[in-house]
């Protein structure tokens, strides 16, 4: 007979890792074991439906909130732990990791957008700047390799430019303008969910 463990689904995995969602499934399940109806199980056992994410990958400001409402029991779990739990379950542990996947997804979106302008900006300068001294030199080695640099430059910039103006899906450019609108709290929260231990 093959006892070996069943296999466990990748969001099985991923629930398994927050204390708060492992308490969701024990609970769960010892509900099953006494065969408790849904109604008399408490809320952090009631065992919450999956989730089947929007056809069109929006955020929507509502589960905005509840992921940072989520979030921020997570960064400070005060009180008793099925508390906690229920802060999850509230959401449906699926909904919250979809929701924070698509948050990550627009910050990474967004800090990399930055960084394409912000290097945009800096080869711009750099290659004005070593025109000016170009433009001065009288030195034949000096004026090949301040062409040379130049042209590196500009061929880098250019391909900056290309990053900058690569258009977005409608779907990716909705959840990082919501994102965006709500850019310092998810950073406070990402960075309390850092810090705790």
């Amino acid at each position: 007979m093959d006892l070996s463990p069943p296999e466990r689904s990748d969001t099985f995995e991923r629930m398994s890792r927050s204390p708060a969602v492992a308490l969701i499934i024990l609970l769960a399940a010892c509900g099953r074991e006494h065969s408790r109806p849904q109604a008399s199980l408490p809320a952090a056992a009631r065992v919450t439906p999956s989730y089947t994410p929007p056809a069109d990958g929006r955020l929507t400001e509502r589960q905005l909130a509840e992921f940072l409402r989520v979030a921020r029991r997570k960064a400070n779990p005060a009180g008793p732990a099925a508390d906690l739990a229920s802060a999850v379950v509230g959401m449906n542990p699926d909904e919250y990791l979809w929701v924070e996947l698509k948050v990550l997804e627009a910050r990474i979106a967004i800090e990399d957008g930055e960084a394409n302008r912000r290097n945009t900006e800096t080869y711009r300068k750099t290659i004005a700047s070593l025109k000016n001294v170009l433009s001065v030199s009288k030195d034949p080695p000096t004026r090949e390799s301040l062409n040379r640099q130049i042209g590196e430059l500009e061929r880098e910039l250019a391909e900056a430019e290309r990053a900058v103006r690569r258009p977005v899906p409608p779907d990716e450019a909705f959840n990082q303008a919501l994102v965006a609108r709500h850019r310092r709290e998810i950073e406070s929260v990402s960075s309390r969910l850092l810090e705790s231990p």
